[in-house]
């Protein structure tokens, strides 16, 4: 075979390709630092097909990848529109629980649910572990969007994936989504579960038996009770854990400060560690945090040293704190 006849055949293997996709992915890439190897563990397939659509000259299923790769880069995308707030997370005790049970839902398919109080930052841990897996789907449910019920869980997996194949003539967006995630293993988190319905459980608990994909249920104490709204819904748990940040709320004040008003540390690190300790917990301070810093930056009359600032957004929390002298 002469050297035309073989450059034809290579040629011919090449398949078209999404270049907007492809010019995307090359964006979030460069971003998030992703290796080979990461998109490789990510995506499931070989380093050759991922090496070859890189490069620009894809070969094989060149359409189920970009259905792959459409996913990733949606959730890139998303995490980087977060809220400048977000871009200042960092660890807590309860950053690690729940990430221990995402791990141990994903090894063995199974569903977990984590309970805490609110305030406690288990939003804000989910977004980490988000981050740190990106093929994770992190759904929120939200009263407004209407809460827990089976038409909301499917509008907000709309939201999160490429649905491009979904033709509504041939089957329904549930079907479509049981085909869509059956054996890839991909974990589904669901944020404020407690707001689930009913029925809303029951189609959770029918994705998981249907797809196979770990579930990690995540809400308040009322997520206990959510869970007996379906006969079979406790024994569907594998692990369960309950949050808190009991002996590390010094620690977590220190550092929530450290992150966002480094300056006032050393005067309010104590006062900040009680407001932590109390209904609130971290959300509480957050918000006492960022009253206090305007006041103390646009001079206040009665804010002029950190704590006295702190102490005055502190009185107009709806809880009274009662703090030390």
């Amino acid at each position: 075979m002469d050297t035309t006849t073989t450059t034809n055949t290579q040629a011919a293997k090449v398949k078209p390709f999404n270049e907007q996709l492809h010019a995307r992915l090359l964006a979030v890439k460069v971003q998030h630092g992703w290796t080979l190897t990461d998109l490789q563990k990510m995506l499931g397939n070989s380093p050759a097909a991922i090496s070859k659509y890189l490069n620009g000259k894809p070969e094989g299923d060149v359409k189920a990848l970009e259905a792959k790769l459409e996913d990733l880069v949606i959730n890139a995308e998303l995490r980087a529109q977060m809220p400048e707030e977000d871009k200042r997370l960092f660890h807590t005790l309860v950053v690690k629980q729940i990430s221990n049970t995402c791990d141990i839902a994903k090894r063995n398919a199974m569903m977990g649910m984590v309970i805490g109080e609110p305030g406690l930052g288990k939003s804000c841990a989910l977004k980490m572990y988000a981050d740190a897996d990106p093929w994770a789907i992190r759904l929120e449910l939200n009263t407004v969007t209407g809460g827990g019920t089976p038409t909301a869980m499917v509008r907000a997996f709309w939201r999160r994936i490429n649905t491009a194949s979904f033709a509504p003539k041939e089957q329904s967006k549930g079907e479509w989504l049981l085909d869509r995630f059956t054996g890839t293993g991909r974990l589904l988190i669901i944020d404020n579960a407690h707001l689930l319905s009913e029925k809303g459980l029951e189609w959770v608990l029918g994705f998981h038996d249907g797809t196979g994909c770990p579930v990690v249920l995540v809400g308040n104490s009322e997520l206990a009770t959510t869970m007996r709204k379906v006969q079979r819904g406790p024994s569907r748990i594998g692990v369960t854990t309950k949050c808190d940040l009991k002996r590390t709320t010094a620690e977590v004040a220190k550092a929530y400060l450290e992150k966002t008003w480094p300056e006032a540390v050393a005067d309010l690190a104590g006062l900040a560690a009680e407001v932590v300790e109390r209904p609130g917990a971290l959300r509480a301070l957050r918000q006492v945090v960022s009253v206090a810093k305007g006041w103390y930056a646009d001079g206040k009359r009665g804010a002029g040293t950190f704590e006295d600032a702190f102490r005055m957004a502190l009185a107009k929390q709806v809880v009274d704190y009662k703090l030390a002298a």
